[in-house]
């Protein structure tokens, strides 16, 4: 995995948006926020919106050195 973006970056491949949204989600996380749901996102210059929806699909299986 690339390093995430820092707030001055630009994101230009999906490498990098799911980079930066792993990032946010467990900076998110580790904060106490609750992560799961929708959001709308709009790109107001571009008149887009999207639906955001983050889902919880499970735990990581534990390793032998955890």
């Amino acid at each position: 995995m690339t390093s995430p973006p820092s707030s001055d970056e630009s994101i230009q491949t999906s490498e990098r948006f799911a980079t930066a949204l792993e990032r946010i989600v467990r900076e998110a996380h580790r904060n106490g926020v609750d992560v799961e749901g929708g959001w709308e996102c709009s790109i107001q210059d571009a008149d887009i919106e999207y639906d955001v929806v983050v889902t919880r699909i499970g735990r990581r299986a534990e390793t032998a050195e955890e």
